[in-house]
């Protein structure tokens, strides 16, 4: 099991549990991006993830203590 933790920025921090910013996750070897967004069902409203602050795609690999940043599309008017 890889230990990560897992930032929700803005309008995202919603799939967290009241509202929270981050929450730590343990996660399979192999888990990728893209699972873990599954698994707060916010696939659909990621624009855009990082790990360590490097943007990467969702398909990147996780690898142990890494920290990844879910963004949502900014919106104006």
């Amino acid at each position: 099991m890889l230990d990560i933790q897992v930032v929700m920025h803005g309008n995202l921090r919603r799939f967290l549990p009241e509202g929270i910013a981050s929450t730590q996750l343990q996660v399979v070897e192999g888990a990728t991006v893209r699972s873990v967004a599954q698994r707060f069902d916010a696939l659909d409203e990621i624009w855009l993830s990082a790990i360590d602050k490097v943007v990467v795609p969702m398909s990147e690999p996780l690898t142990r203590n890494a920290t990844i940043d879910f963004f949502s599309v900014l919106e104006g008017g």
